[in-house]
């Protein structure tokens, strides 16, 4: 196809040399040398101090102190763990003291997963923790500590037993979740606990912090 003396291909080679040409503009444009200020230019050490990550230099040590506490025991974080070991700790008869970052305690989960609860061997529900570790491991490429999950599989019931225990002293209750949905990729067990009074769900933090400070 002719178009006033160009052919189509010769159009093309054209269109092509044009855009190389552009590029390489820009490419000659970036390494061609520039002018730069020397009062800007960095010196060997103010590309070291730039380079130096802050968190590898340690903190000032602290030596002023406003007030001296002792202690038993000591939890760093009021979200469920720390709460439910302040309690645990409490209950043995040690002085705890519980510290946390933010003006209140942690968020704490609508939902508790364990096995071999109360509420489980009520409903006939039996599950193999040893399944259910298989599992969980399996989301992360097995490239967990199997040993954790096996500690949780272990003790877990036992705790959200003692939690259903400690809820229903400020008027709430438990309940498990038997219906572990639809068709999914991912199997799911009926291990899911709620607390709960008459008029919504409450999360387990709020009546672990009030049972910790009953217990002091």
């Amino acid at each position: 196809m002719e178009m006033k003396g160009l052919s189509r291909r010769d159009f093309l080679k054209g269109t092509l040399a044009g855009t190389l040409g552009i590029s390489t503009i820009g490419v000659l444009g970036g390494c061609s040398p520039s002018e730069t200020d020397s009062s800007k230019t960095d010196t060997p050490n103010n590309t070291q101090e730039f380079n130096k990550a802050s968190w590898r230099t340690p903190p000032e040590p602290i030596t002023e102190f406003v007030k001296n506490i002792t202690t038993d025991v000591l939890v760093v974080g009021a979200g469920n763990a720390g709460l439910f070991a302040a309690c645990a700790a409490a209950e043995k008869g040690a002085k705890v003291l519980v510290i946390e970052r933010n003006a209140m305690v942690g968020i704490g989960r609508e939902w508790i997963g364990a096995i071999g609860t109360r509420l489980q061997k009520e409903a006939g529900i039996n599950i193999n923790k040893f399944e259910v570790i298989h599992e969980l491991a399996s989301y992360a490429s097995n490239r967990v500590d199997q040993e954790l999950l096996k500690l949780w599989a272990d003790y877990s019931g036992q705790t959200v037993d003692w939690l259903e225990n400690v809820v229903k002293e400020y008027g709430a209750y438990m309940i498990l979740e038997t219906d572990t949905g639809g068709p999914s990729a991912f199997k799911t067990f009926p291990i899911q606990h709620n607390i709960q009074n008459d008029e919504k769900t409450i999360k387990s933090t709020l009546i672990l912090e009030k049972k910790q400070r009953t217990l002091g």
